[in-house]
């Protein structure tokens, strides 16, 4: 649980309204979220959700920047193709915390989330069996971060494709709906090594969809290699506490 970080995409108004998952990834010393440039389509001002605080109930989350997303270019074809990807650095001291919300008044503290190591990064394997944890819409209406956790295991891999790793699920799939929200989440494998990113699913074939991390882990190599360990990347607005 503690390997997903919950986002929030910010309407107009800017507060949010909808949700999505991500990673953070220590390269060269900096820390990246990593998550699914499909959720950018919606809206490009999007919160990390770092913690939640009991009555009188608000959120401390960080507003990040502008992402850096992929595009590959074949020798084949000249035209670039975008993947499903993006990723931003995030300052060292914006730290997200996995909670508990147990009703309205209780808050249980837990860890940090996960920071996982550039290294931890690898490729799929037929012999394996993965997983990973999402989070859905909340179980509340007008309660905006709190979710359900949805966690998925015993996916295996069974192929890929030009832009996705492919995972079968071990039970027929249950809709899209209640998936909602998974987008971006890390599956991992039985040693918590990070291979992909959930992107999607198919209803007919029981399948999920991941990003295929490793074969582009050096586009994450070249985003970290940009900045230094010193830079200022505090958006304009900073860390924001939105009532909820």
């Amino acid at each position: 649980m503690r390997n997903t970080v919950h986002l929030n995409p910010l309407d107009v108004s800017g507060m949010p309204c909808g949700m999505g998952s991500g990673c953070l990834v220590r390269c060269g010393g900096i820390k990246l979220l990593l998550s699914v440039s499909h959720l950018l389509r919606a809206t490009h001002q999007w919160n990390l959700h770092v913690k939640s605080y009991p009555p009188p109930r608000y959120t401390q989350a960080y507003q990040f920047g502008a992402p850096t997303t992929v595009k590959r270019l074949s020798l084949s074809n000249a035209r670039k193709v975008s993947l499903d990807f993006f990723a931003v650095p995030i300052p060292d001291e914006v730290t997200p915390i996995h909670q508990e919300v147990r009703g309205i008044h209780a808050i249980i503290d837990g860890a940090a989330k996960r920071v996982f190591e550039f290294d931890e990064i690898t490729e799929p394997s037929s012999s394996e069996e993965y997983a990973f944890f999402g989070l859905t819409q909340g179980l509340q209406a007008g309660v905006l971060f709190e979710c359900v956790p949805i966690h998925v295991s015993r996916l295996k891999f069974c192929g890929e494709n030009q832009r996705s790793l492919i995972f079968e699920l071990p039970y027929a799939h249950p809709g899209h709906d209640f998936f909602k929200g998974c987008s971006g989440a890390p599956i991992v494998d039985s040693r918590g090594r990070l291979v992909s990113l959930v992107q999607s699913g198919s209803l007919r074939s029981n399948r999920v969809l991941g990003y295929p991390l490793s074969k582009y882990a050096a586009a994450i190599a070249a985003i970290s290699m940009e900045h230094t360990p010193h830079d200022d990347f505090m958006p304009s607005t900073n860390q924001t506490s939105i009532p909820s």
